[in-house]
């Protein structure tokens, strides 16, 4: 399995839209949405990649891949379950928020 878990790969593998967080030489944090994201293995031959891109259903050329190693993962703990609620009441709460968005209550 290595060292992303079932349920770290999911998260990676899941969404449309992913936030990739690095540090740059000077030691600044660099944050950057990104589009299409995956963990893919040790083979990182370019043929293999873009070809790893079109089963996912992408039809898009992809001129540059960026494959990065995962040296260390750890569990992200979020402040929303700080008060003790349960996963399903915060997705809860944050489909609530994100449903009254889309319909115009807020703003």
């Amino acid at each position: 399995m290595g060292i992303l878990t079932d349920d770290m790969r999911r998260v990676v593998e899941e969404p449309q839209l992913g936030f990739i967080a690095t540090i740059c030489p000077d030691g600044t944090p660099n944050l950057s949405p990104k589009g299409t994201t995956g963990v893919h293995g040790d083979d990182a031959r370019s043929a293999e990649l873009r070809d790893f891109y079109l089963r996912r259903g992408s039809s898009s050329a992809k001129l540059h891949i960026v494959v990065m190693r995962v040296a260390t993962a750890a569990p992200l703990i979020s402040p929303a379950y700080d008060q003790g609620h349960t996963e399903a009441q915060t997705v809860a709460r944050w489909r609530r928020y994100w449903d009254a968005l889309w319909t115009g209550r807020y703003g």
